[in-house]
């Protein structure tokens, strides 16, 4: 036994590799686990599965007041894709078109809008040929002439 653990050793120190493990005996019972086998409401693991997690469409109206330009493009973006038959984020979106401060944002939000309203969104995309940005314009030219 002393062999071995002399040869690993010789080994790690030639490899520059060291690992520390330490040898812990198992107890029987999970950390988990009271005494009577149940398992403790905080800890348990299909209570830990029924928590509810922000759906992507929740996920994304968060992320349409984050401070980075680029985190709210792709916000818009899926939002012009996940976001079918919710009026409430189209109104968003149509806002999002005229008044958010990235030429990005606004050109994402035109072609979100149409995604989402198709032929309905024409008002909205004529307003953005009004923007200060050519390729926010550009963009609601080419929507409106499909």
């Amino acid at each position: 036994m002393f062999k071995v653990i002399s040869l690993m050793l010789v080994l790690l120190l030639q490899s520059s590799c060291f690992v520390f493990v330490p040898f812990i005996k198992q107890d029987g019972l999970s950390s988990n686990l009271n005494r009577q086998g149940r398992y403790d409401r905080e800890l348990s693991p299909c209570l830990l599965n029924q928590q509810k997690r922000p759906s992507k469409i929740q996920i994304a109206l968060l992320n349409l007041n984050h401070s980075r330009d680029a985190v709210r493009t792709t916000a818009v973006t899926e939002l012009g894709v996940i976001a079918h038959g919710r009026p409430g984020v189209v109104k968003l979106l149509r806002e999002a078109t005229w008044r958010d401060p990235s030429k990005w944002v606004r050109r994402a939000a035109v072609k979100a809008v149409y995604k989402l309203e198709g032929k309905k969104s024409y008002p909205t995309l004529r307003n953005a040929l009004k923007d200060k940005d050519p390729w926010v314009v550009h963009s609601a030219k080419n929507l409106l002439n499909k």
